[in-house]
């Protein structure tokens, strides 16, 4: 078989690949600036506090996005996931569920395009 022609189906691969990888990114920023900023609001009104271990790596932010996808994953030590729940909108699910889609293809395209 051409050599050229497996160069080239990696390489579409890799940029469909990193295509989600910016879609990522751009659902975290969203994340954090729509949906984490509201929910820790609605916490704070009701005497709530951030998790005290997750101070400024936010890694609270994908705790948050499964709790608001998974009711399974609400049950966590980790954060206040019924909460978060709770006072999440339709637009933080949906934002929620791009970046863990997003997270996932990037990730999954990444390792086919080493197998082609």
């Amino acid at each position: 078989m051409d050599n050229s022609l497996f160069a080239s189906t990696e390489m579409i691969l890799l940029l469909i690949a990193f295509s989600f990888a910016f879609v990522s990114f751009i659902s975290v920023l969203l994340f954090t600036n729509i949906t984490l900023k509201y929910i820790e609001s609605k916490m704070a009104e009701e005497g709530k506090k951030p998790p005290e271990w997750d101070k400024g790596i936010g890694a609270r932010i994908i705790i948050y996005a499964s709790a608001i996808v998974w009711k399974s994953h609400a049950k966590t030590p980790l954060a206040d996931g019924e909460t978060v729940r709770k006072y999440a909108r339709p637009i933080d699910r949906k934002i929620s569920i791009v970046m863990h889609l997003s997270f996932a293809l990037f990730f999954l395209l990444t390792i086919a395009s080493e197998f082609v």
